[in-house]
């Protein structure tokens, strides 16, 4: 009899557990008049995919080798206990090989709606990019030249650079040489291919409205059009005179449009002078720049390139740098091509870069994060906390070689 009444509380007592656990997974945080399950068991899922321009840029090489690698960052970075499972949020890892090799992580937080939970839309998470040095950078002012970037953290040992796409942390032997300082004279040439370019696509496009029809083409056409369907209608009314009076209304219609349409020539600027207008800014900056590297001395070409911040400078008659010997200014520098050397697999890493997207943060980075993590900011709080596990960075950064 005691047995009996003992397995009846036991069961009486995990009945109750069950309940209270139940419970608190589902707890319900209200904010913003928006529902958050901050308790809900989460899950993690790994995608992956690979476009097509991935064999041309990396011709020859083995998809599965890169998507194998990346699997390997993402269980390492999976066995930390934070995610197995995350708790209140769904984590997906995503591989994608196309022109880069990479893999992202991210966080959205459960919500509750209609009584259906499921993932907001908002995300919080980071990227990692293997062995693309243009990674590193930003946008690039010109070509693959850069506004230099300035180092603001350390992450785990490696440097972490402040650039125009949010902190970017470096993991390579040459972290700290990661950038080469871009010379006045490689500069200005940069500039002078882009305009040069941009010349040139201008001039396509005005051959282009060459070959289209003017006005007066357009308009004796649709007379054209016209008169054929006036001998159209003109059998048919020997032939089916419903058919042919529900033809003469489509006609008439069509008279109607073509009457309504202005072919008279736009006023203003003849083609001539609005393709001059359009063209000759663009020559008089080819010919700025080309003078400004004719004056240039052998020192002052190989002097490092400073640009100037004032924008009308920027934008205006030459190459933008300021003067020669004057150390104002944007410096300028574009990635080591050091950092990956050729002939080696793609999917071995040379170099990684990380760039985060946490946004209760006022840069985007977990140094940035405010530490509140209420709402949405539990899926910042995750990233951040995973970002600051140093072992589990140092097993991922052990294999860059």
């Amino acid at each position: 009899m005691n047995s009996i009444i003992k397995c009846l509380s036991l069961f009486l007592w995990f009945v109750i557990a069950s309940g209270n656990l139940l419970t608190a997974q589902e707890r319900e945080v209200v904010i913003d008049e928006r529902i958050f399950l901050p308790d809900s068991k989460g899950e993690l899922t790994f995608e992956k995919s690979v476009a097509s321009d991935f064999s041309e840029t990396y011709p020859g090489e083995s998809s599965a080798s890169c998507l194998n690698y990346l699997n390997s960052v993402s269980e390492i970075i999976s066995s930390w206990s934070g995610l197995r499972p995350p708790v209140g949020a769904k984590g997906r890892f995503f591989a994608y090989l196309s022109d880069r090799i990479s893999l992202s992580l991210s966080l959205s937080v459960y919500v509750k709606d209609g009584g259906e939970r499921f993932p907001s839309g908002s995300s919080s998470g980071f990227t990692i990019t293997v062995n693309n040095p243009g990674s590193i950078a930003g946008n690039p002012v010109v070509g693959d030249i850069i506004a230099t970037p300035a180092r603001v953290h350390e992450f785990h040992g490696y440097p972490v650079y402040q650039t125009n796409l949010g902190n970017i942390a470096v993991i390579s032997p040459m972290a700290e040489s990661a950038f080469i300082p871009c010379t006045r004279e490689e500069y200005a040439k940069a500039c002078l291919a882009r305009e040069e370019e941009m010349l040139g696509v201008k001039m396509a496009a005005f051959s282009q409205e060459d070959n289209e029809e003017n006005p007066a083409e357009m308009k004796a056409k649709m007379d054209e059009s016209l008169k054929e369907m006036e001998e159209t209608y003109k059998v048919l009314l020997k032939q089916d005179k419903k058919l042919a009076e529900d033809f003469r209304k489509s006609m008439e219609i069509m008279k109607k449009e073509v009457a309504s349409i202005d072919f008279t020539p736009e006023p203003g600027f003849s083609k001539d002078d609005a393709m001059k207008a359009e063209l000759d800014p663009v020559r008089k900056k080819i010919m700025a720049i080309k003078a400004e590297l004719a004056a240039m001395s052998d020192e002052e070409r190989r002097a490092q390139a400073y640009l100037s911040e004032d924008i009308s400078v920027q934008y205006g008659q030459g190459s933008g740098l300021v003067k020669a010997g004057v150390k104002e200014g944007i410096p300028l520098s574009r990635p080591n091509p050091q950092l990956v050397k050729k002939g080696r697999p793609a999917h071995v890493p040379q170099l990684l870069t990380i760039r985060w997207d946490i946004g209760n943060s006022s840069d985007g980075s977990p140094w940035g994060f405010s530490g509140d993590a209420s709402g949405f900011g539990l899926a910042d709080k995750i990233i951040s906390d995973l970002s600051n596990e140093a072992a589990l960075w140092q097993r991922i950064f052990s294999q860059v070689k």
